[in-house]
């Protein structure tokens, strides 16, 4: 039986919204549409700056003809559609009104990729958002500390499984790692920043990108060592496949217990040296499909050793890449779970 979909999101990112609509296109009983929001905010182009203005204004506080009509444009889409499920990821835009009249139409699923009730969240980012989640059918969380706050509000909630995209993060075949250790993400006042560098100091080559590391202040002494530290986008996979050893923080501002890297660095068949979490252990047994880390010390001592055994470090690489292949963790396993969550609210 033939499930219509109506998928709503940003699709300004291929590895977010936009390759979970590749995944449900790639299944002949599935027949999935589009609706995407970032036309209405000229694509994040803008002509002049009054533009930037406008729209910016409207973007961030979610007010006036632009998201009236970005609301009404989707009511009119799922009226007209005939879709049996509406798939929102991280529909911030939407007002609470917008989600009682598709509710009419077809079962509305959610999902955030982020941590809705966080307070290090300014209160514009998620207002409509909190506002809607009571006339959800089902929502999807990326945190498990998320459940109890969208079941406070009457709707079921459940952890949206992290998931990697084949097409994307892949082991680049013939390799020669360039680098011992490899860190890509964003900086943020953990220590990260101080372990990277007393890794640069002990010796070990170190490959640094991401966003926000100029807020470090251990930037100069990263940034001389390294040199200009950039992010990764289009070289994501490359940068993954450069070193011998890639490293897993988890955000402690969000209260990650995992994140996506968990599951991308073992798909490049790279060997993982990630801080320690009941959740990633039980993803990737430690000291066999990956490798945990509780100080700064302790990583050190652990780098170490995975530098300088090499068939120890390719046993667990290929154990947790083996891992990764066999779990619930790609983009056709959330596509199922979407769908079995659906056919629960199916009249």
């Amino acid at each position: 039986m033939e499930s219509k979909v109506l998928h709503v999101g940003d699709f300004r990112f291929s590895f977010y919204d936009e390759s979970l609509y590749s995944a449900f296109g790639k299944y002949s009983n599935i027949n999935v549409n589009k609706f995407e929001w970032s036309p209405y905010f000229s694509n994040y182009q803008y002509k002049n700056v009054w533009d930037k203005i406008r729209f910016t204004l409207a973007n961030r506080y979610k007010f006036g003809s632009i998201i009236r009509q970005l609301n009404q444009d989707l009511i009119d889409e799922v009226e007209r559609g005939d879709y049996d499920i509406v798939f929102l990821w991280r529909a911030v835009h939407l007002y609470p009104s917008t989600i009682q009249r598709i509710k009419k139409h077809a079962v509305v699923i959610g999902y955030n990729n982020d941590q809705t009730f966080s307070d290090h969240h300014p209160w514009w980012l998620f207002r409509l958002l909190k506002q809607s989640i009571p006339y959800y059918d089902h929502f999807f969380v990326y945190r498990p500390s998320d459940i109890a706050a969208i079941e406070r509000l009457g709707t079921d909630a459940s952890v949206f499984m992290p998931t990697f995209d084949v097409e994307r993060i892949f082991p680049i075949a013939s390799r020669e790692p360039v680098f011992d250790v490899a860190f890509v993400g964003h900086y943020e006042d953990d220590g990260r920043d101080e372990l990277l560098l007393k890794m640069v100091e002990s010796g070990f080559k170190v490959m640094l990108k991401g966003q926000r590391w100029s807020e470090s202040q251990h930037y100069a002494a990263l940034k001389s060592a390294l040199g200009e530290i950039v992010p990764a986008y289009d070289d994501y996979n490359e940068a993954l496949n450069s070193a011998k050893v890639c490293l897993s923080f988890l955000s402690k501002l969000n209260g990650d217990t995992y994140t996506r890297r968990t599951l991308e660095i073992p798909a490049t068949q790279t060997a993982m040296l990630a801080e320690y979490t009941q959740d990633q252990a039980h993803m990737f047994a430690p000291d066999r499909e990956a490798m945990y880390f509780s100080s700064h010390a302790e990583a050190l001592e652990k780098l170490t050793f995975l530098v300088n055994h090499s068939q120890e470090r390719e046993a667990i690489a290929l154990a947790g890449y083996a891992k990764v292949m066999s779990g619930p963790y790609q983009l056709s396993d959330r596509v199922h779970e979407i769908l079995n969550v659906a056919g629960k609210y199916s009249c």
